[in-house]
């Protein structure tokens, strides 16, 4: 039988007590965080426009060419673009598509006549599109031999790097008959002779290029196998992950056009005096167009062709951080976001009862030691009718956060090859959040304040709630919230 001047509980320790608060104040904020990246990490379509709009501010602020790796420096230097431009395109190919063959081939004699060439990649699909008889059939056997000469010169000195990186055909289905049956042996044979075949694939969000998967099948991405050709990189020989996607530095086209060269087809050799040619001193290109709508993307830093993109990718291989490593970065920076809007809501709801006005009003008639100063007491609503100004910084707090972080990203990794990191997701997540729960949540606590101020003889919060099961209302929210935060991080573990 219990005394009647007994507690009803027995005391808990201090140190066990403050345990319990810290756990009943950071692990449901933490919970809430996963689940809100975990929403973020699967539904990556619905945060792109944010993303994009913050990160194409941060073109402008991208680093410059100082203090860039050696290899990028170096292929800075040696790799050219040459693109058949608007001119050359109406000129010698009357404009139409498919490029006429036989001019084809004469474009590229000319660029692999050139002394110091030592490798080619070409963002065109070279490979029969119809059944060629008469001079097509001619032009296209011209075209192929051209491509086989190049490919197998000098082969001994490269045995283990191409010469020729060709764009691997665009898929035939299989009821194409005779002509899938051309491409396919047309490959082969192009293979045979010691070309190697890379796909061209870009990935778009909204119209704007993003990234490139390193791998498609079998086939590495143009430019990356560009760089392999030229510096043999160990990584990307060995990276054939799906999910290990590269993002795109645009700004590092700005580079290549500054530090590299960028040629017109007909312009490589052109007539001299006395009748002789000046050929330009290149060593690696890129050959692409320069003329198509159909092959140009619109980027913050101006419209750019598929072939400047690759060698973008060439000179930049940087990979974009894994789905997984932006989940954790997500959960991280959710639990300061959620503690930050928490701290607005409390805020908000003090200044609505008046205890801000009372608490500013105490501190004036104090003396001038003991008032309270600061940025926080002048920028801070302190009058009820004003107080929207803490849901007017909750947002000015995101927005700041959210540029800090991509700046600090690209003071990380400074340098054209920078890519920013704009986790727009997780912060519009939080915000919703904030609204959503945490502002009711602010509300029904200032609700019973004055419950838990006069004293009462339940046991405390700490000893019967534990990551909010104080209902099998919201045990079960709970157990399903961190069913779905568990099994994201898994599944992103194992696949992301």
């Amino acid at each position: 039988m219990t005394d009647v001047g007994s507690p009803p509980y027995p005391p808990k320790s201090p140190a066990r007590g403050r345990l319990l608060g810290v756990a009943q104040k950071w692990l449901p904020r933490l919970l809430a965080s996963a689940t809100v990246a975990s929403v973020v990490a699967w539904t990556p379509f619905f945060w792109a426009p944010a993303e994009i709009v913050a990160s194409g501010l941060s073109v402008h602020f991208e680093g410059a060419i100082d203090g860039m790796p050696a290899d990028t420096k170096r292929l800075l230097r040696e790799v050219a673009l040459v693109k058949i431009d608007d001119a050359h395109y109406h000129a010698a190919y009357d404009a139409r598509s498919p490029l006429d063959r036989c001019v084809m081939a004469a474009d590229l004699e000319r660029l692999f006549g050139l002394p110091k060439l030592q490798l080619v990649a070409v963002d065109f699909d070279l490979s029969p599109y119809r059944v060629a008889r008469g001079e097509d059939a001619e032009c296209q056997k011209r075209i192929n031999q051209t491509l086989d000469t190049f490919a197998k010169r000098d082969a001994s000195a490269r045995p283990s790097r191409p010469r020729l990186i060709l764009m691997k055909p665009y898929a035939v289905s299989d009821d194409a008959g005779v002509r899938a049956t051309m491409v396919n042996e047309w490959q082969a044979a192009r293979t045979a002779a010691g070309a190697q075949f890379a796909h061209v694939e870009i990935q778009t969000n909204f119209g704007m290029p993003r990234r490139v998967i390193p791998f498609a099948g079998e086939d590495p991405a143009l430019g990356l196998a560009f760089r392999q050709a030229l510096l043999n990189d160990a990584h990307l020989e060995t990276e054939k992950d799906r999910h290990a996607y590269r993002q795109i530095a645009i700004r590092s086209t700005d580079a290549l056009f500054s530090m590299g060269s960028a040629v017109s087809m007909n312009d490589v050799c052109r007539p001299g005096i006395d009748e002789t040619k000046v050929c330009s001193d290149i060593k690696a290109a890129i050959v692409g167009s320069g003329y198509s709508p159909d092959d140009r993307y619109s980027t913050f830093a101006g419209p750019r062709d598929g072939v400047d993109l690759h060698a973008a990718l060439a000179i930049c291989p940087r990979a974009g951080a894994t789905h997984l490593q932006h989940f954790v970065v997500d959960v991280v920076l959710g639990v300061f976001l959620g503690w930050v809007f928490g701290v607005c809501w409390r805020g908000y709801y003090n200044t609505v009862s008046g205890e801000r006005l009372k608490e500013a009003t105490a501190s004036a008639g104090r003396p001038s030691g003991r008032k309270k100063s600061g940025f926080l007491q002048w920028a801070t609503p302190q009058r009820p009718e004003a107080a929207y100004g803490w849901l007017v910084w909750m947002v000015i707090l995101g927005a700041v956060l959210l540029v800090f972080i991509g700046m600090a990203s690209l003071a990380i990794f400074g340098g054209v090859c920078s890519t920013a990191i704009f986790p727009a997701g997780i912060v519009i997540g939080m915000f919703i959040e904030a609204a959503v729960v945490q502002g009711p949540e602010a509300a029904a606590e200032k609700l019973h304040e004055p419950e838990r101020r006069a004293g009462s003889s339940a046991p405390p919060s700490s000893d019967r709630r534990f990551l909010g099961f104080q209902s099998r209302h919201a045990a079960f929210k709970t157990a399903v919230a961190l069913l779905f935060s568990v099994g994201t991080f898994i599944y992103l573990l194992l696949y992301g």
